[in-house]
């Protein structure tokens, strides 16, 4: 499960790599509301790659289940305690689940983090980069609206 985290915070991290890429391109200059095509694209990129690892899931599932016909697991007393098929259930099960999780994961960083970026740029019309340097020309009562954006937020994901 830490590997599966880390992996899946590499991979967050990428997509908001790739996301900055597109905002700073000169399309999304001067558009403010066409900004937030972005964090929808990544969200749509990020079901379509998850859908594609589910397939490939699947089928590394189907081709291991032969490895599990030769293990079982004995008690003290020599006697088998689980079957061949409890073990590959609960093992796929708790690798399906943690792979679901990290997928989740690195979707919900990359598309809540542009975003942010987006609204960002909405409130002050200065488009942020990935490093988050607030530029002079920022007005501070910027810095108000953001915060009320995150009070929404913050209200929207409680509900």
């Amino acid at each position: 499960k830490g590997w599966a985290s880390i992996f899946a915070h590499v991979t967050g991290f990428a997509c908001i790599h790739c996301g900055d890429a597109l905002l700073q391109m000169s399309i999304f200059e001067g558009r403010q509301l066409l900004t937030f095509i972005v964090p929808a694209l990544m969200f749509l990129s990020c079901i379509t790659l998850n859908a594609i690892a589910g397939s490939i899931r699947k089928l590394v599932l189907a081709g291991v289940s032969g490895v599990y016909e030769r293990l079982s697991i004995t008690d003290s007393d020599g006697e088998s305690a689980q079957t061949s098929a409890e073990i590959r259930s609960w093992t796929q099960e708790l690798w399906k689940e943690n792979v679901i999780d990290a997928e989740h994961d690195a979707a919900s960083i990359a598309v809540s983090f542009l975003i942010v970026q987006a609204c960002r740029y909405s409130i002050s019309g200065v488009m942020p980069t990935v490093r988050v340097e607030v530029e002079p020309s920022e007005k501070f009562a910027c810095s108000y609206e953001l915060f009320a954006l995150a009070v929404v937020f913050a209200v929207l994901t409680s509900v």
